[in-house]
């Protein structure tokens, strides 16, 4: 049974629930090859998958290439890895699976191409492959030429961020689910290969020091801006510039003081812009019923939401049942606000059965719980067997109701079979009850319902399109002006998954087909009215696009690294010669405005920092432009030389000037300061070139110390002789 509620905290977002592939990149490059391979002799109920990963007709070299053999979890609703295999040095694969029903996935092992899966780019729509006992089937996978979307992750304060997850996602028809993530580079860079389409990007730190955000300069993905490539198309230029992050702290507990572990913590910003809270983030309470999670810098509030047994009422800090009504946290960068716990109350339970006619589905109906005094409700979807049940409410008085979706001829209804709010039975619940037998049985609506009606049809923006073009679907004009319309791309009459949107840009698999978009009218009391465009042309190819220049290696900072001195770096070593080369230096991680040569003269004020240098190479037109880094180097204090040490001149007697000093040092200091001392302690206000003795001084020694100071030198420090006795 799926659960909504317009009351619970937002859950937390699983960072590729479309792929589990790009997540997965990083075991496989640790672990390397040598996994499961089919055996020449079967083990009993087992089958096997064998083929062969090419490139562009070529066959992946040993362990450039990864099958994953994915499984489906319907108590999670979700596609998991059962096994996976590298290529070989033919490019083949072997991979032996007990007989069960499969989807597979394709991984290279870098940047190179786009993960992918077979029949669809993602698990949710790839095909499936029964595999039966003694089995081997054969399935062949050629990786098509990606595009790439590139650029470096900075922080404000610190210069380039590495270790920052880059995720890419794509609107599936009303979400944004992730097809592949990258982690930045030493340097703050990352390259991401996708498939032709349009995306937005997100910016997440692996640690807790930066806020998450999302491309360009926005704290929630639909705040984003959508990319459009095509295929083989290099976006360069995607950069972040983080900001810092605070963290928020509590625990979680019963009404009794017991921890709650899996509590889902959302955090929700305050969006000027928007005028509400978006939810920005989140996590889950640890099994002691702890939790810590990052949040931007802002107004922020949070909700507590038992999302997997929805045994607990939903609450937002502090004791809130809506989040309009939640206090808000103020959360600078930086900052570490604790405290902010919760102590969840046992939710109350509302269930029953739904009854239909015979030939009707009952999970076309849904069922709402609201309390209209304390304006909270929930709602379920019913089962196919017509048994639902409402979790997590607070105790109190609630009227139910039973509401078939748009489209149906089933009558909607309130306990107990009445028609309004109004006049419904009150289900009153306490908290931890299960208040069951609360039933229904629609009817069907007699009263004949209108069809909406096509009067001219949708049309596409080009008829001529090419493979990259972003094609806009116009609804066409209808019976009721007002209505809301879905749509569903074609290419040669076939659906194309996940093209569901008003937008779509044209995939590579388009060319030669012929697109056409259908056009679904809906309106309530109405039944929905179907229409499809004229075809386009045949797709044309795209444009090839040059792709950036790859470095062999990090490039070599090398010279004098003192004040004064010059560091040079090397152009490097790339797969091809580069036609252009230029340089920034870098001070502890900061570009040095102006320092874009292949030389560094070190000015005053350098010394004890890191320099490095950033080489951008390219090789236009079949290549654009690449970057490597280079090693650090410190830059080392200046020493003095120093020939003699200080003196003191003068009378040792009350009431006369004592004189220092100074040896002779080089080079010249920019700085000399002096300390008088009385028998080895400072004498307070003693700082002077010269000294007046006072009674105090009778029958001591008198010393000076003299430091000698200079930008990148530091500082050298002498002692005199002492004085005899004053008198």
């Amino acid at each position: 049974m799926s659960h909504r509620s317009s009351s619970a905290p937002a859950r937390v977002a699983t960072r590729s629930r479309q792929l589990l592939l790009a997540a997965f990149t990083a075991l496989l490059l640790v672990l390397g090859a040598g996994f499961s391979s089919a055996a020449s002799a079967l083990e009993p109920g087992n089958g096997a998958f064998t083929g062969t990963l090419t490139v562009g007709g070529a066959p992946l070299r040993e362990g450039e290439g990864w099958i994953l053999a994915l499984t489906y979890d319907p108590a999670d609703d979700y596609w998991y890895v059962y096994d996976y295999a590298p290529t070989d040095a033919t490019g083949r694969y072997s991979l032996e699976l007990p007989a069960d029903t499969y989807r597979l996935c394709y991984e290279p092992n870098d940047a190179e191409f786009a993960s992918t899966c077979e029949g669809a780019r993602d698990v949710w729509n790839a095909t499936d492959f029964t595999l039966a006992s003694g089995q081997v089937r054969t399935v062949n996978h050629s990786f098509t030429a990606p595009a790439r979307i590139s650029g470096t992750v900075t922080a404000a304060s610190a210069g380039p961020v590495a270790d920052v997850w880059v995720g890419v996602f794509q609107d599936t028809g009303g979400s944004w689910d992730a097809v592949a993530y990258r982690q930045t580079d030493s340097n703050g860079t990352y390259v991401v290969p996708v498939e032709a389409g349009s995306y937005r990007v997100s910016f997440e730190d692996s640690g807790t020091a930066y806020a998450t955000e999302y491309w360009d300069n926005a704290s929630t993905i639909e705040g984003g801006t959508t990319l459009a490539l095509a295929a083989g198309q290099q976006r360069t230029g995607v950069d972040a510039i983080l900001e810092g992050a605070g963290t928020i702290a509590g625990h979680v507990t019963d009404t009794s003081g017991t921890s709650l572990a899996d509590i889902n913590v959302a955090v929700y910003q305050w969006d000027a812009s928007r005028s509400r809270w978006e939810h920005v983030g989140g996590t889950i309470t640890d099994t002691d019923g702890s939790y810590v999670v990052t949040a931007p810098s802002g107004d922020i509030r949070i909700g507590f939401d038992d999302y997997l047994d929805n045994q607990y009422v939903a609450e937002y800090w502090d004791d809130a049942l809506s989040l309009d009504d939640a206090t808000t946290i103020a959360v600078t960068g930086g900052s570490a606000v604790t405290g902010t716990d919760a102590v969840l109350v046992k939710g109350a339970s509302i269930a029953g059965t739904v009854t239909v006619p015979d030939g009707m589905d009952p999970s076309a109906v849904e069922v709402e719980a609201y309390d209209s005094i304390a304006d909270y409700g929930r709602t379920v979807e019913v089962d196919a067997d017509g048994a639902y049940r409402i979790d997590g409410l607070p105790a109190g008085d609630y009227e139910v109701h039973f509401a078939p979706y748009d489209g149906s001829a089933l009558v909607a209804e309130w306990y107990d079979d009445q028609p309004t709010a109004e006049a419904a039975d009150s289900v009153a619940v306490s908290a931890g009850q299960v208040r069951t037998g609360i039933d229904a049985t629609l009817a069907v609506d007699a009263t004949p319902t209108p069809v909406l009606a096509n009067t001219s049809k949708p049309a596409i923006s080009d008829t001529t399109p090419q493979v990259g073009q972003v094609l806009t679907a116009a609804p066409g004009t209808w019976s009721q002006s007002d209505a809301t319309y879905a749509y569903q791309w074609l290419r040669g009459g076939t659906p194309i998954a996940g093209a569901t949107s008003s937008k779509y840009t044209v995939a590579a698999a388009d060319e030669a087909k012929a697109l056409t978009v259908q056009v679904t009218a809906s309106k309530t009391g109405y039944d929905a009215g179907v229409a499809t465009s004229d075809p386009t042309s045949p797709v044309a190819a795209a444009p090839v696009s040059p792709s950036p220049l790859v470095p062999n290696g990090p490039t070599l900072v090398y010279g004098n690294a003192a004040p004064g001195g010059v560091l040079i770096v090397s152009n490097g070593s790339w797969r091809v010669t580069p036609t252009q080369v230029s340089y920034q230096w870098y001070a502890d991680g900061v570009a040095i405005p102006g320092a874009t040569t292949s030389t560094f003269t070190i000015p005053t004020g350098y010394a004890g920092r890191g320099l490095s240098a950033v080489v951008t190479a390219s090789a236009l037109p079949e290549y654009t432009a690449g970057q490597t880094g280079s090693n650090t180097v410190t830059v080392a204090y200046g020493s003095f030389s120093v020939s003699g040490a200080p003196a003191i001149y003068g009378t040792a007697r009350k009431g006369h000037v004592l004189v220092a000093s100074t040896a002779s040092v080089s080079p010249a200091p920019e700085a000399v300061s002096y300390q008088w001392r009385r028998n080895g302690v400072d004498i307070p206000g003693a700082t002077g070139a010269s000294y007046k003795l006072t009674k105090k001084d009778k029958r001591k020694r008198i010393t000076v110390v003299v430091t000698y100071a200079r930008p990148d030198y530091g500082t050298v420090v002498q002692v005199s002789a002492p004085t005899r006795k004053v008198k």
